[in-house]
Order: C-alpha cells, then sequence, then structure tokens
C-alpha cells in the first residue's frame, strides 16, 4: 500500500466523525511517514497534544529526520544505543488520536463510538506493523499492551518462549512468532528506572543473539 492509498485510509477514519470523534479529527494526526523494515519496532499508544490551546489541525506523515529530533524519540534513540547492536530501530503508534493523557484515551475507549473508531484504527496500523516485518517488537505503553492482548480489541495470543525470556506472538497472529516485550514508557514521569532500563537492554540484546 503506497503513502497515498495509506493516507487516504487514514483519512477516512475521520470522515463523518461521531460528536467525540470529531473533536480529535481537528487536531488532525502525525504518523510515522516510513517505518524501517526489519527492525526493532517500539510501539507507543498515540501521538500528543500540548494543550488545548495549540493549534494544530494538520494530517501529516513525518519521516525520519523529524523523529528523531522530537524529545520522545530521542529517549528511545539513547535506549536503542545501549542494546550496542547493529540493527536499526523504529517506533509507530497504534492509534492517531492526539491525546497526551493516557486516561483520557482509556476513558474515551469506553464509549460505543470510540470503540468501533479504535478498532478501524487498529487494523491500518497492525498491516504497517505487519509489513515491516520487526525483528522485536518493544511495546512501551500499558494501555498499548492492553489493545493488543485484550480480544475486546486486537487480542492476539502469546506464548512464553524459555530460550530468550519473553513472549512471542502465535502463528494465528498477522505477528506471528515475532519476540515481544512489554514495557513501561521510556520518557516522562512513569518511565523506567535505571535498572529496568538495563535489564530490558540486555533481554532485547540476548533475544538479538538467539534469534539471527
Amino acid at each position: 500500500m503506497n503513502l497515498e492509498i495509506l493516507k487516504s485510509k487514514f483519512d477516512e477514519l475521520f470522515e463523518n466523525p461521531s460528536e467525540t470523534i470529531e473533536h480529535y479529527a481537528k487536531r488532525g494526526y502525525w504518523i510515522t511517514k516510513e517505518t524501517q523494515n526489519n527492525s526493532i519496532m517500539y510501539i507507543g499508544l498515540n501521538p500528543s497534544y500540548p494543550h488545548l490551546d495549540y493549534q494544530m489541525s494538520e494530517r501529516l506523515f513525518y519521516d525520519e529526520y523529524q523523529q528523531t529530533h522530537h524529545a520522545y524519540f530521542k529517549q528511545i534513540e539513547q535506549f536503542h544505543n545501549t542494546i550496542k547492536h547493529d540493527i536499526n530501530w523504529t517506533h509507530f503508534d497504534l492509534l492517531i488520536l492526539r491525546e497526551t493523557k493516557q486516561a483520557v484515551v482509556k476513558k474515551l475507549s469506553s464509549k460505543r463510538d470510540v470503540r468501533e473508531f479504535i478498532k478501524k484504527n487498529l487494523e491500518l496500523s497492525i498491516y504497517i506493523i505487519k509489513k515491516s516485518n520487526p525483528k522485536i517488537i518493544v511495546v512501551v505503553n500499558t494501555l498499548s499492551k492492553e489493545l493488543l492482548r485484550n480480544p475486546m480489541w486486537c487480542g492476539y495470543s502469546l506464548s512464553w518462549d524459555n530460550q530468550i525470556g519473553t513472549y512471542r506472538f502465535l502463528k494465528e497472529s498477522p505477528l506471528a512468532n515475532t519476540p515481544v516485550f512489554f514495557s513501561g514508557m521510556l520518557s516522562g514521569q512513569r518511565a523506567l528506572d535505571i535498572g529496568s532500563r538495563e535489564r530490558l537492554s540486555w533481554q532485547i540484546k540476548k533475544t538479538l543473539e538467539v534469534t539471527e
């Protein structure tokens, strides 16, 4: 699916929106223009929206340069560099709704119209993630974990792999056999402590060594 078609698919999500979704449609979206294939993919929840007075309504795909110059992505890059392995990293948010507070997104997801929106959004997001063929997925948001695992949403089943010390998606999933780490945030007030970051970095490096 080329970029123009993909953009049209995301634009369709905001066509004839409900009253709740219309509020977020006016905020536009901010999506990775191109994910790196065969990389470590860090999965977040959604792009932030700084404050109510912030005037941003563009629907755009940002490139790698814009990504690495944003404070949030710099934290991911700094963490990724601690793995000390010759593999690229990429990032993708599961949802396009621009909202800074995760609690607000979770509350919104209890509304029927928002649930339908999220399900359609997830279909597109999983398509992109699958096409990226990530070597490892690192989920850096607790609500993203729920969206991937909860039967209400994607409902993907996982199996524990003793050899690598983490989960893999089962064969029935579009992300079949991909190792996945469910982590806390890498930046912000609720970011992982130093010890947890070091353990995660070590585990990812060991998984790369075993799976290559």
